[in-house]
């Protein structure tokens, strides 16, 4: 059996997973010109990490050199499908509901700096949060990577780099149960594929 269909609510949003990445390269703002990165794409590290995946991130400069990146900070933004109980148990707490959102890392300080061009994403529901015996059933989560300047943007405005869709799946296949974690977007689909 195929892993099961989508729970998320709604169709994919203009500029969604499927949708190229942003390509904005250069933008003149009040006080300079600003080079905005570009080309972000994701490929995995490790997979099988006890349900999920590590993925390496990386975006370039339209420069050509990432020293022209260095007023800007990455972040990701989440959006969240319903998330049941069971078999998924939440890590932080009761059950979302769709449309759940929130923006990490949370701390200024832990945000990727843009002239790294490189950042590490965990993706994982930890197995010891899924119900013994499982039940068939998948979440979503709508993800972008975003960007701000401080040298241009007012520090509560973002703007996406690119987007993807992560998916969460607990299923059957040839009498085995499975756990699938699976990112699709620029770089992908990075997929782990794990017994249960």
């Amino acid at each position: 059996m195929d892993p099961p269909e989508s729970t998320y609510p709604t169709a994919p949003k203009p500029g969604g997973p499927d949708a190229a990445p942003v390509a904005r390269t250069l933008q003149t703002c009040n006080t300079r010109t600003c080079y905005h990165p570009i080309d972000l794409t994701s490929s995995i590290d490790k997979d099988k990490q006890d349900f999920g995946l590590l993925a390496n991130v990386d975006w370039k400069s339209p420069t050509g050199s990432l020293s022209s990146l260095s007023t800007y900070v990455i972040t990701e933004y989440l959006e969240y499908s319903t998330i049941r109980w069971p078999p998924f148990g939440d890590v932080m707490g009761p059950p979302r509901i769709s449309g759940t959102t929130e923006r990490r890392p949370p701390d200024r300080k832990d945000w990727a700096q843009g002239s790294a061009g490189h950042m590490r994403d965990w993706h994982r529901h930890p197995r010891q949060q899924c119900s013994n015996p499982p039940v068939e059933d998948a979440y979503e989560v709508a993800q972008s990577y975003d960007f701000n300047c401080s040298a241009c943007m007012a520090s509560d405005t973002w703007e996406a780099i690119a987007h993807y869709r992560i998916r969460y799946s607990i299923f059957q296949h040839n009498g085995r149960w499975m756990f699938q974690t699976e990112k699709i977007g620029p770089g992908g689909p990075l997929v782990s594929l794990e017994n249960f």
